[in-house]
C-alpha cells in the first residue's frame, strides 16, 4: 500500500540570534502574580453546617481552642457576626459531643436557617470563636473587591 505524504507539522523556528525568545523582539517575561505575604495570625478556619437544632457540625475549631464538653459559653452577635467565648458565667454550654449550639435568638438575629453554611474562625490568642454567616462574608468580600479591583489599596 502506498501512502500519501503529509507535510511536517513542526512549528516555525524563531531566528533569535542565540538569545532566548523572551529576550528577543516583542517577547517579554510572563507576569508573576503578586504574593500577599505570609500569615501573621494563627487563626484556625473551617466551614460548617448548622443543623435544625442550631448545632455547628464541625468541631475542629472548638478543639483547637481547647474547649471541652460542658464548657460554659457566652454567645453574642456583633455587626452581623457571632462571637463565642468560654466564660465561667456563660449562659450556654458546649454539648456532650463538643458542638457549639447557637441559641434561637442568635439564629434569628443573623437570619440563619437549618443547613446554612458558616465560616468558623478560632482566634486562639483571644480565646474566641467567631462565626461568619455567608451574608457577612459576602459583605466583606464585596468591600475588599471594590477597594482592590478599583485600583485602591485596602
Amino acid at each position: 500500500m502506498t501512502g500519501i505524504a503529509v507535510p511536517s507539522l513542526n512549528p516555525p523556528q524563531l531566528r533569535t540570534g542565540g538569545r532566548a525568545p523572551w529576550q528577543f523582539g516583542g517577547f517579554g517575561p510572563l507576569p508573576i502574580a503578586a504574593v500577599v505575604g505570609r500569615r501573621g495570625r494563627s487563626t484556625v478556619y473551617s466551614m460548617s453546617t448548622m443543623d435544625r437544632h442550631g448545632r455547628l457540625a464541625d468541631r475542629s475549631v472548638v478543639q483547637s481552642l481547647g474547649w471541652t464538653s460542658g464548657c460554659r459559653l457566652d454567645i453574642q452577635t456583633k455587626g452581623g457576626l457571632i462571637v463565642v467565648a468560654a466564660r465561667a458565667d456563660g449562659a450556654h454550654d458546649l454539648t456532650g459531643p463538643g458542638h457549639v449550639r447557637l441559641p434561637v435568638h442568635v439564629q434569628r438575629s443573623c437570619g440563619l436557617e437549618s443547613g446554612d453554611r458558616l465560616l468558623l474562625a478560632g482566634e486562639s490568642a483571644d480565646g474566641q470563636l467567631v462565626v461568619h454567616p455567608l451574608a457577612a462574608i459576602d459583605a466583606m468580600i464585596s468591600w475588599l473587591h471594590r477597594i482592590l479591583l478599583a485600583g485602591g489599596a485596602a
